[in-house]
């Protein structure tokens, strides 16, 4: 009698554990969101391993550390040059956003559609990394 009602039972083994692990899923994305976000003050650009730049958002500053690696176009915009090529990025002060708005590797040119505001930019056939630097909690208001 008991093996005639697990085989008529709407949902078998499996269906529950794949219902379980849905619902684990939706809270985990739930209470992600609900945890403070962080606000960056700086970034690095490093080559190779090498830092070439640094990036103030607090002062509205950048220190090149590798001269002949850097090449400044105007007050906002930074050609990184490797030996494999190189990347154009734009300082946004206002938003503290780093975008790569220009590069010469590949057919895609993927890295152009990178933006630090979310997350690390990693320009593999240049080995170009920008990474945020002093992030402090940012308090959530709603």
């Amino acid at each position: 009698m008991l093996t005639e009602n697990i085989k008529k039972a709407p949902f078998k083994k499996g269906d529950i554990i794949v219902y379980l692990a849905l619902i684990i899923l939706v809270v985990t994305l739930f209470l992600v969101t609900l945890l403070p976000q962080r606000e960056i003050n700086g970034f690095t650009v490093t080559v190779g391993g090498k830092t070439v730049l640094y990036g103030d958002f607090l002062n509205n500053s950048v220190k090149i550390s590798k001269v002949d690696w850097v090449e400044k176009i105007d007050e906002n915009t930074y050609k990184i040059i490797s030996q494999s090529g190189y990347n154009t990025i734009k300082i946004d002060w206002q938003n503290k956003d780093v975008v790569v708005i220009e590069t010469d590797c590949g057919i895609s040119k993927e890295c152009t559609y990178m933006r630090l505001k979310n997350g690390d930019v990693i320009c593999v056939p240049h080995q170009m990394i920008i990474s945020r630097t002093g992030e402090i909690p940012k308090p959530v208001v709603g």
